[in-house]
Formats: structure tokens, C-alpha cells, sequence
């Protein structure tokens, strides 16, 4: 795909821009303010998310959805994929304000559990805009061995000549996950058999496990922009015939495991020292891309653009150095008017290690009338797997693999009637040579095709002051030999909302369910930092309940959220999954201040 900001940070320059802090990120969100819920403290608002983190951000949860690993074409390792919460280069925004804009946001919680989230941006000139954003978190768990540090920060310059001619956008990312590794509670019925007991004084099954994983991201944005306006009035958008960018970008991902007692029976194997595992793998991609896009149109937006990428590749596994080169192709188009807008984006592996990988996104929206919208999403891929699934070498696992392509293919439609805040998705996903890790955690690939059918149900009403959102997904597996997942994934909320005190005090108060059928979860292996499949333990089939009160005072914020209220009143499964249960009752306050000068 085009770089999203080369292709629409022109729009900044737009007067209805001037006036607020805004996103250049205008990627299709059409349903965006239809589940407009409760604030929550961590990124997880809608079921589509594959962590709900009734864990807190110290226990991995099985995914309850498949998301797809390769989100991009090219060169994939599939380190830092349970990092729910890192920054990336998609979080990293592009701001032009009239004044200083600072937001912070305090999350105090039991066991010593701390989030803090601040962003600050100004523009230095009318042309040139910095930013920053800082989430830092850390807590101790209710279990042994569950200590969490979490740093993220991202830093960010945008400019763009008087003219418009000229733009750049430059920034990086550093983002660190630490957390000691317990591998799960010793026995299961302990937790069932004593409820309401100090959870520290259950026994763990690793007790000298660590684990850090994270990445250190820069890049840099240049565009042009050639050729005369296409609209000379101010009041309306400054667009240009030919933009032509250039793109740089550098990561660095890694994943590091350690285990002062590698013969505690815990692992399968002991391969290179008996008396400490000190994993270590990381890789480093350097991507140069150049690029431009020809706009058209006054009331009917369109774009068509193609792009050149080179990417280099370093892995080390284990201090052993591997290189890769790829060199990839792409194309995109996009439209939009009042009625219709598309979005088309394909990408093929000329040559290098993923050559003749290919990917096309596409979607199609055409609006009916004011309130209610169609659409329909097609997404297809030819892959190699993961470099993971591939070659790995580690105290405690080693592979070597030659795998063919994985074929993935999605089909959905939607239907959005904002009017009635009702939005439904049904769609199916389709697989073949499906790769995974099974049962020993050890790469497969599954030389079949099967099917994954769901429908994704919002709808949210309201009587007066009271209100009731619901989210429903239903999923279907046509084979769950190597796929596992719930049938039945249900959020709903039900609160009051309102204001009092003349309107200079808004009110939400109430009370939220989660819950999802029972299936066989996948299992956490912690020395590769990932999930594995079993077919022993059943997690799911447990509601958990929260119960809120938040408040908005002008630009203050202050949440109280008491979650997993009913801890051990309705049952002690509430495992997330094997051996992993989720934390029971605790308390979260939330102050959140924006400042505008």
C-alpha cells in the first residue's frame, strides 16, 4: 500500500484542519462512532481485538479471534505478536494545532499495577508540528512470578511548505515488554478448591523465568507534489495532480528468554546448557521506497498510485546472522464521493526470500441514504510462513522447515444503519497450507484447505438517560483440527448516562459483561514467547462482570471501574488460558486531563 500519509497529509492543510488536532490517518472508518462505549484502560475496546486483558497486561490470553500474522508483504519473523499494546508505526499520529495540546491519562490499580499515558503536540510554526506520546505501565499480579514493565514512546516532526509543494514526516518508536515468565499455576484445583486464598502462595511452574521482547523503529516521509491545483478555491481542499514520496524505514525487533533452572521439567528439552537458558533472537529490516500518486476529481475524489520497495533483512538467532533481500511492487487505488468510495491495494514479491508472495486488499462502500451504509471487503494472500515457523534454534527448541506458501482468503459484507446504531459483518475466511504449532509446540503445516464462517453483530439502544450496546460474534470452523476458537463471543454493556449539576457534570455509570464459549484454548509456551495448540484443557463459558462510574468535568476525567466483580460467586473457571487464570477482583481509578495551551 501507498504510504497513508503521503498519500492524505495534504488534507492538513485544509482550513477545517486549522481549528482542532487531527489525524492525517483517514483510512476508512465509516462505523467508528457507532460503538461509542465505555472508556476502558487499556486498547481493547471491541471484541474484534484478540486480548481482552482480563489478565492485565501480565497474563497471555488464547486468542479468541484468528488474526492474521503476516499483516504485511514481505519479509515477517513473528516476534512481539502478543504484544497487544506496542506502539508501531500506525499508532504514531500527524498533528497541526493552533495551540499546545497535552493529554494525560493516570491508571491506579490493585497489586500495584500503574499505567501512564501522556501525549503532547504544538505546532512550532504555522508549517511545522512536533509530537510525543509515553505509556508507561507496570504491576506485580495476584500470582507469583508475575511482574510486568511496559515502556512505549514515540516521537514525532511533521512540516509542510507554505505552498504545500514540500511535506515530511519523520519519527521513531522505542517500545520494551519485560515480565517474568511463570508458566502457569502448578495445579488447577488449587485455584478451584480455594477460592478466596492468597494467590501468592500458590505454587508456579517456573520460579527464574524472564522474558523481553520489544522494537526500536525510525523512518522518514518525504512527498512532492507536481503540477497545477485542481481546485484554486481556498474553501475547498488544495489537491494535486502528481505526488511523488520517498519512504525509509528501520526496525528492529527482538525477543529475549531466560530460565536459571532449564532441567526443572518444565521443557521437553535441553539442548545447549543444562544450567542456563539464555535465548536471544532478533531481527532488523531496512525498507527503501519510492513511490507517487496521481489525484483526480473535485466532488469525486480518486487516486491511483504505484510504489517500489527494497528490503533488507538481518536475523540472528542464537548470535547466528542471517541475511535476506526483497524487492516488492505496489499499486493502489482509492476514491470517494458522496455516495461511493473504494479502496484497492495490491503488492507482489518480484524477487528475493518471499518472492512470488502476493497480497490484495480491496474494499467497496456505496452509501444508500443518510444513515445507512453497504459495503464489502475482499482480502486475499499467497505467503510463505513466518520466518519463525521456518528456522528457529533455542535452548529448549530447533527447527529447520521448508514450508510452501499459505494461501489466506477473506470475504465479508457490511451493513451499517447508524440511525438505529446497528452494524453487522458476515463474512468467511478461507485457508490452506495452514502453519501453526502443535501439540509438542512445534512447527506444522496443515496440507488442507478448511473454512472459518462468522457474523459480527452491534447494536446499541437507548431509552432516555439508559442505555444498552451489545456485541455479538458468532464463528464456525468447518475443521478444528489445527484452528481453534469460540463459538460465541458476547460484550454488552448497560449504563446510565447523563449529566447533572446544569449540565457542568456528565455521568456514565453501569455495568459491562464479557464472555465466549467454551473451547480448547491454546496454550502459552513462554521460552518461545508464543501459542501452541492443545487438545486437554477447555477454557471459556464464564462471564466476566464489571461494574464502572465515570465522570467529565470540562477537560477532567476521573473512571472507577471495579473488574471481575463477581470473582468466585459464579464458579472458578475463569481461566484464560491453561494453567493461566485470570486476575479476580480489582479496582482501577483512572484520571484523565487534557490541556489546550
Amino acid at each position: 500500500m501507498l504510504s497513508s500519509w503521503a498519500a492524505q497529509a495534504h488534507e492538513l492543510d485544509t482550513n477545517k484542519f486549522k481549528s482542532k488536532i487531527t489525524s492525517a490517518k483517514t483510512a476508512v472508518q465509516f462505523f467508528s462512532s457507532i460503538s461509542d462505549s465505555l472508556p476502558e484502560f487499556v486498547p481493547t475496546k471491541y471484541i474484534s481485538n484478540n486480548f481482552l486483558h482480563k489478565g492485565g497486561y501480565t497474563v497471555p490470553q488464547s486468542p479468541i479471534i484468528y488474526a492474521k500474522p503476516e499483516t504485511v508483504i514481505g519479509f515477517n519473523f513473528l516476534i512481539n505478536d502478543i504484544d497487544a499494546d506496542g506502539y508501531n508505526r500506525d499508532s504514531v499520529n500527524v498533528f497541526s494545532t493552533r495551540t499546545p495540546f497535552t493529554d494525560i491519562n493516570l491508571v491506579i490499580a490493585s497489586k500495584k499495577e500503574q499505567s501512564f499515558n501522556t501525549i503532547f503536540t504544538a505546532n512550532i510554526k504555522p508549517q511545522w508540528n512536533i509530537a510525543f506520546k509515553l505509556l508507561r505501565a507496570n504491576g506485580e499480579g495476584f500470582y507469583l512470578k508475575q511482574n510486568m514493565v511496559n515502556n512505549n514512546l514515540w516521537i514525532a516532526t511533521n512540516y509542510a511548505a507554505k505552498n504545500s509543494r514540500y511535506q515530511l514526516f519523520t519519527g521513531a518508536i522505542t517500545r520494551t515488554l519485560k515480565r517474568d515468565e511463570n508458566g502457569g499455576v502448578q495445579n488447577d484445583s488449587l485455584l478451584r478448591e480455594n477460592i478466596f486464598a492468597n494467590k501468592k502462595l500458590f505454587s508456579v511452574k517456573l520460579q527464574d523465568a524472564k522474558s523481553k521482547r520489544g522494537i526500536r523503529q525510525a523512518f522518514l516521509t518525504q512527498q512532492i507534489n507536481i503540477g497545477s491545483k485542481l481546485n484554486a478555491d481556498s474553501t475547498h481542499r488544495n489537491r494535486y495532480r502528481l505526488s511523488v514520496y520517498h519512504d525509509i524505514n528501520a526496525i528492529r525487533s527482538f525477543y529475549t528468554y531466560s530460565d536459571g533452572n532449564p532441567q526443572s521439567g518444565y521443557y521437553q528439552n535441553v539442548l545447549m546448557d543444562t544450567n542456563l537458558t539464555s535465548d536471544s533472537v532478533s531481527c532488523t529490516v531496512i525498507e527503501n521506497k519510492m513511490g507517487f500518486a496521481l489525484n483526480f476529481g473535485d466532488d469525486f475524489k480518486w487516486n491511483i498510485g504505484a510504489g517500489y520497495k527494497h528490503q533488507y533483512v538481518e536475523t540472528y538467532l542464537q548470535s547466528e546472522k542471517i541475511f535476506f533481500n526483497n524487492y516488492i511492487a505496489e499499486i493502489s487505488s482509492m476514491a470517494g464521493g458522496k455516495k461511493l468510495s473504494w479502496n484497492i491495494n495490491a503488492a507482489y514479491v518480484l524477487s528475493g526470500y518471499n518472492k512470488s508472495d502476493s497480497k490484495i486488499l480491496s474494499s467497496l462502500y456505496y452509501k444508500l441514504n443518510a444513515h445507512t451504509k453497504i459495503g464489502a471487503n475482499f482480502n486475499y494472500s499467497r505467503q510463505l510462513p513466518a520466518y519463525f515457523f521456518m528456522n528457529y534454534s533455542s535452548n529448549h527448541f530447533a527447527w529447520q522447515n521448508t514450508f510452501s506458501q499459505s494461501t489466506f482468503a477473506d470475504v465479508s459484507a457490511i451493513l451499517a444503519i447508524a440511525e438505529h446504531k446497528f452494524l453487522v459483518t458476515a463474512g468467511a475466511k478461507y485457508f490452506y497450507n495452514f502453519t501453526f504449532l502443535n501439540a509438542d509446540a512445534l512447527p506444522m503445516q496443515y496440507n488442507q484447505a478448511f473454512n472459518l464462517a462468522y457474523i459480527n453483530l452491534v447494536k446499541n439502544s437507548n431509552y432516555k438517560h439508559l442505555h444498552f450496546d451489545n456485541q455479538i460474534s458468532f464463528q464456525h470452523l468447518t475443521d478444528d483440527s489445527v484452528l481453534r476458537l469460540p463459538a460465541l463471543i458476547v460484550k454488552s454493556s448497560l449504563y446510565y448516562q447523563g449529566s447533572w449539576f446544569k449540565n457542568a457534570l456528565k455521568v456514565k455509570a453501569g455495568t459491562s459483561v464479557t464472555y465466549y464459549s467454551s473451547f480448547y484454548g491454546n496454550a502459552y509456551m513462554p521460552s518461545l514467547g508464543t501459542f501452541y495448540l492443545q487438545r486437554e484443557i477447555k477454557i471459556g463459558n464464564y462471564p466476566f462482570a464489571d461494574v464502572f462510574f465515570c465522570m467529565q468535568s470540562g477537560r477532567l476525567k476521573i473512571n472507577l471501574i471495579y473488574e471481575h466483580v463477581a470473582s468466585g460467586l459464579l464458579g472458578t473457571d475463569y481461566f484464560i488460558s491453561p494453567n493461566l487464570p485470570a486476575f479476580d477482583r480489582w479496582l482501577k481509578f483512572n484520571i484523565s486531563w487534557t490541556f489546550l495551551d
